[in-house]
């Protein structure tokens, strides 16, 4: 897959992954697009918060599709936060794509940035689906 392959489907997939992950917050009661079927049945996900304040890093793993996309979905719905991307950088990986997304996390209610985040997320294309799913997460949050 040439760079520029890369970069589109990069592009595409950061700009559907936030906006559905957002979609509950922005329009309660409305369904999502995003579901345990975008994620590999073995996705892992790997949650990381550091607390500016206290200097306290939580890390907590988690398996498996349903998992995943349950505790990616738990942070912008329970925490009432939307998820906003900046900037993402693309690269071809075995055995797929590596997305790495830098962003801001805003409360709903006031649209203050309350944190910053490093998102990765690898994707690896399924033949039988002729679709790309993650195939593994890691989310970094950091308190401003």
């Amino acid at each position: 897959m040439d760079s520029s392959t890369t970069d589109r489907l990069a592009g595409d997939f950061v700009k559907f992954f936030y906006g559905a992950l957002n979609a509950p917050v922005l329009m309660p009661g409305a369904p999502s697009d995003l579901g345990p079927g975008h994620f590999s049945p073995d996705c892992s996900l790997t949650i990381t918060r550091n607390d500016a304040n206290t200097n306290q890093v939580t890390i907590d793993d988690y398996c498996g599709n349903e998992s995943a996309f349950r505790e990616l979905q738990a942070i912008v719905r329970d925490d009432d936060v939307l998820l906003c991307s900046k900037s993402f950088t693309a690269t071809c990986s075995e055995p797929g794509v590596e997305v790495v997304v830098q962003g801001d996390v805003y409360t709903s209610r006031t649209n203050l940035a309350v944190a910053s985040f490093v998102q990765t997320f690898r994707l690896v294309f399924i033949a039988e689906t002729d679709s790309w799913v993650i195939n593994c997460c890691d989310v970094k949050f950091s308190s401003t």
